[in-house]
């Protein structure tokens, strides 16, 4: 049943549905397949590619369905992600209609699995019943794969069609499910519209002539939206892309960003800042654009990795000297460079010349560069000449790329963190950030304002 995707005949201007099983690398989670998710119904997104994908103590059973070309390039950055092995295609075929429709990537499990989530994650995937799964320990047989493939079509349909209206596709094993959790469409437009809300209610605030002066309102918005700072990273997306489109419109300054960016600065540094993980995943150093007054990209990479699991360093470099004497003396192996978002001019040359120099330097032999922002947007092969090995466009999906390209051995425990129950007095990189720096940048508008 296995084929290429070039091998479907005629499919190029219609849709194809490919299916594939691969088998998960030791130490993967819940947590990481839930983040796996997450990241690929982004991406999907932007490819208007749909699907679903099965996960069963540690097996991956996955069904893509889009334009032939879709299709291929999702294929491909799925083979090149070290999160998993063992990758084969079960079958390809020309589609007439989408299965999925509804679904950019949705999330199917068992019972044991989805035992080991939240109450909240719980309510974003299907939970296969004990009847549909395969026998554990085995490879997963043709018919179950169709038996899956045929009631996770008929769960999708379900999200807007009532049951009783609906005629099962699936006859391989007709035995009942012992439990269904859907994702259902009103709830997903509730988070949606949650997200938006509290974004536009931040922005207003943010643009204020002192943003300092409503820190506190801040804080209640971003506590009150989510406690993680993966939920912190969706409101500086959704704020960014709002601000973005008034500065290149004119009507926001770049000082009024710059006020904007340390207020969030001090909010986050007020509610997350993260310990290094004692038994780590393996050591990333995270870096601003040298020189850029627009650092909070850095700061909320640096605490999504933390809370993925990374040992994170956050450097913000007065200039390109200064971060690559830095990362020599840190010896580090994986470079997150993650540029602001928030002014679209902002240079993409600067950042390509700073890749250059990096790869230019002979004691950086090894150095996996990731690089955040914009840049993401270009093809994969246009990534690679300028030097990076991975990219991410979303400020979420830092996490997923640096998983997908941390050289082996990156992956090594870090030493354990320093204990937290005696915090060090005195003034530290985190104090400053907090309460210094964001006053200084105000001062510095301030300033450049009454002298314009």
């Amino acid at each position: 049943m296995s084929g290429s995707i070039s091998s479907v005949n005629g499919a190029t201007a219609g849709l194809v549905s490919l299916c594939y099983r691969s088998v998960a690398q030791p130490g993967l989670d819940v947590p990481d397949v839930l983040a796996i998710v997450e990241s690929a119904q982004r991406q999907n997104n932007a490819r208007n590619v749909t699907g679903v994908l099965f996960y069963d103590h540690g097996r991956f059973l996955q069904w893509l369905e889009g334009t032939n070309g879709a299709v291929t390039e999702v294929m491909s950055m799925i083979r090149t992600d070290r999160r998993h092995s063992d990758i084969e295609v079960l079958v390809i075929e020309p589609l007439p209609v989408r299965r999925y429709a509804e679904w950019h990537m949705q999330l199917c499990c068992g019972e044991e699995d989805a035992e080991l989530m939240t109450l909240a994650e719980r309510e974003h995937v299907v939970v296969l019943g004990e009847a549909m799964m395969p026998d554990a320990g085995h490879p997963i047989a043709a018919t179950e794969v169709q038996a899956i493939g045929g009631f996770l079509a008929d769960a999708c349909r379900a999200v807007h069609e009532p049951l009783e209206n609906l005629v099962p596709v699936w006859r391989a094993r007709p035995q009942p499910i012992a439990r269904v959790a859907l994702r259902a469409a009103p709830l997903r437009k509730v988070s949606r519209n949650t997200l938006q809300d509290t974004a536009a209610a931040l922005t207003a605030l943010l643009v204020q002539s002192d943003p300092f002066s409503h820190v506190g309102e801040i804080e209640g918005l971003v506590r009150g939206y989510g406690p993680l700072p993966s939920d912190f990273g969706r409101l500086y997306q959704a704020i960014t892309a709002t601000m973005g489109e008034a500065l290149s419109g004119d009507r926001l300054s770049k000082a009024q960003a710059t006020l904007a960016s340390a207020a969030l600065q001090m909010v986050l540094r007020r509610i997350h800042h993260l310990p290094d993980p004692e038994h780590a995943r393996g050591e990333v150093t995270v870096s601003s654009a040298p020189g850029d007054a627009q650092f909070l990209e850095a700061t909320i990479s640096g605490e999504i990795l933390r809370g993925a699991g990374w040992s994170t360093s956050v450097l913000y470099p007065e200039s390109e000297l200064a971060l690559i004497d830095r990362v020599k003396r840190n010896g580090a192996s994986t470079l997150v460079l993650a540029a602001g978002q928030m002014d679209p001019g902002t240079g993409d040359d600067r950042m390509i010349g700073l890749i250059g120099a990096l790869r230019a330097e002979p004691d950086l032999p090894a150095l996996k560069i990731i690089v955040g922002g914009r840049m993401a947007r270009m093809p994969a092969d246009e990534i690679a000449v300028i030097g990076a090995d991975a990219a991410f466009e979303h400020i979420l999906d830092v996490a997923e790329a640096v998983s997908r390209i941390a050289p082996g051995e990156a992956r090594r425990k870090a030493r354990p963190a320093i204990p937290t129950e005696t915090p060090r007095q005195g003034i530290t990189t985190g104090f400053l950030l907090a309460n210094v720096m964001p006053r200084v940048l105000h001062r510095m508008s301030e300033r450049r304002m009454t002298e314009g």
